[in-house]
């Protein structure tokens, strides 16, 4: 469900509504778990995330964009369902490139729960988030065709990491301590 969602709202030009929230929970516990296991997932996935928002700057319109990530998420034999990859994110992990793929439909499809998602990657593990964000503007900058500028640009004028999210600021001085104090 989660990903036809994000696959026909895509596909229709339309963005879509705000996927359940328990996306958002399972998608960062999945995230979570994985680090728990590999400590490279972040890089990994910001890699991942890298390589399919490049990629997407390159594609003509929005219905090739939805194309080619249900592609990435579900695999070439589209054996794997929403259903399979939501009962996934809730008991084990996905790879880079599923999670990656994920995320970017999520990025293009529901933006206001990505910038959510990429906050709460962001307090999991501190610089992910922001460089999700940055991947996105950067794709926009880059993107080749004018329909998929247009829809990129839209959606990465509104992408921040919540402040409380940050433990840092832009220079990379601490602006939060772990007791809650500010640094000074």
């Amino acid at each position: 469900m989660i990903l036809l969602a994000l696959v026909l709202s895509l596909t229709s030009g339309v963005r879509a509504a705000e996927m359940p929230s328990v996306f958002e929970a399972h998608y960062a516990d999945s995230i979570e778990r994985t680090l728990n296991v590999d400590s490279f997932f972040a890089s990994k996935l910001a890699m991942s995330f890298d390589g399919h928002m490049a990629l997407i700057s390159q594609l003509p319109d929005m219905p090739s964009a939805a194309a080619y990530l249900k592609w990435q998420v579900a695999g070439p034999e589209q054996a794997q369902n929403s259903k399979a990859i939501a009962a996934q994110l809730e008991t084990s992990s996905l790879g880079e490139r599923q999670a990656g793929a994920l995320l970017a439909a999520g990025a293009l499809a529901a933006p206001r729960q990505f910038n959510r998602v990429a906050t709460r990657l962001e307090e999991i593990k501190p610089g992910l988030g922001r460089r999700l964000i940055r991947s996105v503007q950067t794709a926009a900058d880059g993107a080749r065709f004018p329909k998929a500028r247009a829809a990129l640009q839209s959606i990465a004028q509104n992408l921040a990491v919540s402040p409380a999210a940050s433990a840092y600021d832009g220079r990379g001085r601490g602006i939060a301590l772990f007791d809650g104090g500010r640094a000074r």
